[in-house]
């Protein structure tokens, strides 16, 4: 905020002999200032220029028939603040003070509805007046002006007025007033968040595509972050060498890893560090969120991290606190969050769908893969049932989030890989035609589905942000221009394997793809969107992040944390820097 201040003195000289009185300004200045106010990533260079002029102001007053005398200061401003200025007269007393031999004062007037004019005037009274008001009381504070806009240059005039009799003592009076223009205070102009993470990349991963998600050798940035930011080569905002199921235009940038700010200044992970690559975010409802990617399209994809903390002013939640609640991916029934729900028991190899088919439970006859998990050319009726946790995460979605559905991507895709393999061959996986051995049959199979393919087995890994299946599998709020089902009543979902890999907890396999300091990590176990394997016992198991942080995976009616992702739309706009304590705060 720019100030000026600049003194005069007001001194009035009463002599007998003369017959005169003297209202003299003194030591005006004149003078300007440049402030620089940072608002975010606004920066604006606002000046004040404010003028009084070296003038004296003679009042000519009679002391022996208490004539009135007057006279005018003007107080020129100029700013080229966007929100103008406001001008204010003030002094430490109402009073004006005699300067030398016996102590005396002449008060100002008494207060007065409608102020007074020159003959109504007080005797032996000081005041002052305004281009639109009669006479007032000289108050401690005054606001002479106000602006909404810049100003080359505007005079603020004020007016003093006095009347003295020869009942007054002799000699000069004064007070020092002080004339503060003060810049007025300029909204912080919102942002755009997909700009500010793709300000923070290091540079883009490059093939081969094993490579980047090493811990130990991911490529060398091509370019650096900010000066402000220090960061290892293995963490921070990095660019998707690649396409998501989204099939936009838009790079696609990801957060990786313990995004380390400075050698020996600690992780900005579970810990709340105020050290850190920015990635939190918060709406008016008081939700924290945390960014793991950007999409195609422009979004920014992000997962809950619970509520802003307005006791210790944080959005580094952990634990328990970083979730919404417990609950089964899904299951013949649970309760969750006390509410009961209705789902498929977990030895039935479809109950690792987002939504699943009509399959009897217990069918012995080996049946085709479209048949159970749908396909493109049948996804509108083969998986009609919701599963336990996409049934809560709906149910919270209505009551807490509603409001936000404008401003989120409903096209935005989430991919519930259904591609299995039976293990004979980790590259060729089944086609939908193929069959596949029911629980409860001679014969059993183990199948592992395309995410442990990618993200689990050593030999193979390659996460991806595409989805194999196509829009079977690829759940989407709207149609997503026809590569999403439309299958979700909110555009919200949950985070797969494969851009938890990216993030930092993936599988702890030979290419240690996860650390635990990932700023995932929440110290609490939560499930993921994406299957696992259907073991030869029957058992239908999804992955999860433990809370131990790396991928693992569960059968689906085990009880874990459940943190719902959303992705804000393109052009989303944000006020604040990202941190813990200061999130990124939606517009």
């Amino acid at each position: 905020m720019s100030k000026i201040k600049t003194r005069t003195s007001l001194y009035i000289m009463v002599s007998i002999l003369s017959g005169a009185i003297s209202l003299t300004t003194l030591n005006a200045i004149s003078n300007t200032v440049s402030a620089k106010n940072v608002d975010y990533k606004v920066n604006l260079e606002s000046s004040l220029v404010v003028t009084v002029p070296t003038n004296t102001v003679v009042l000519d007053i009679n002391p022996t028939t208490s004539a009135f005398s007057s006279k005018d200061l003007g107080v020129t401003v100029g700013t080229n603040n966007p929100t103008g200025y406001t001008l204010t007269m003030s002094a430490d007393s109402t009073d004006l003070t005699k300067t030398t031999g016996t102590a005396a004062v002449i008060p100002t007037l008494e207060t007065l509805a409608g102020g007074y004019t020159e003959s109504t005037f007080t005797v032996n009274h000081w005041g002052y007046k305004l281009p639109t008001t009669n006479y007032l009381p000289f108050a401690t504070n005054v606001q002479l002006d106000s602006t909404d806009a810049p100003t080359v240059s505007k005079t603020s005039t004020v007016t003093f007025g006095a009347k003295a009799n020869v009942e007054q003592p002799a000699g000069a009076y004064e007070l020092e007033i002080n004339f503060a223009a003060v810049a007025n205070y300029v909204p912080p102009t919102p942002f755009s968040l997909y700009d500010s993470v793709a300000a923070l990349s290091k540079g883009k991963n490059t093939e081969p595509a094993t490579s980047h998600f090493s811990w130990t050798s991911i490529t060398t940035p091509t370019s650096t972050a900010a000066d402000s930011i220090e960061d290892t080569s293995t963490s921070g905002v990095f660019e998707w060498d690649g396409q998501d199921s989204n099939n936009g235009s838009q790079k696609i940038y990801f957060y990786r890893g313990i995004l380390e700010t400075s050698a020996g200044s600690g992780t900005y992970g579970s810990n709340g560090s105020a050290n850190a690559y920015p990635n939190y975010v918060k709406l008016s409802n008081n939700t924290c969120w945390r960014i793991v990617r950007t999409t195609s399209t422009g979004g920014v994809k992000m997962m809950y991290n619970g509520m802003w903390n307005s006791g210790t002013s944080t959005c580094a939640n952990t634990t328990t606190s970083a979730q919404l609640t417990t609950s089964p991916f899904n299951n013949a029934s649970a309760t969750v969050a006390n509410v009961p729900y209705t789902g498929l028991q977990y030895q039935n190899i479809h109950a690792v769908g987002y939504t699943y088919s009509n399959l009897a439970t217990g069918a012995t006859t080996a049946t085709s893969i479209s048949t159970i998990f749908g396909s493109n050319s049948s996804y509108t009726t083969a998986n009609t049932n919701s599963s336990i946790i996409k049934q809560y995460l709906e149910s919270w979605y209505g009551s807490n989030m509603t409001a936000y559905t404008d401003k989120l991507e409903g096209d935005a895709g989430y991919c519930n890989d259904r591609t299995l393999n039976t293990g004979t061959s980790w590259t060729t996986p089944l086609a939908d035609s193929d069959t596949i051995v029911p629980y409860g049959t001679s014969g059993m199979k183990t199948y592992y589905f395309g995410s442990y393919i990618r993200n689990a087995n050593s030999s193979t890994f390659s996460p991806t942000l595409t989805c194999p299946r196509g829009k079977v599998d690829l759940y989407s709020y709207t149609s997503n221009a026809g590569n999403g089902n439309g299958q979700l009543t909110y555009p919200v979902a949950l985070l797969t394997a494969d851009e938890a890999s990216l993030a930092g907890n993936g599988w702890n396999n030979s290419f240690s793809a996860y650390n635990a300091n990932s700023y995932l990590r929440s110290g609490s176990d939560f499930w993921l969107l994406s299957p696992s394997t259907r073991n030869s016992s029957g058992n239908a198991r999804g992955f999860s992040v433990f809370s131990s942080d790396s991928l693992y995976y569960s059968f689906v009616d085990s009880t874990y944390g459940v943190r719902p992702v959303i992705s804000l739309s393109s052009g989303t706009t944000v006020l604040g820097s990202g941190t813990a304590t200061d999130p990124w705060v939606v517009q």
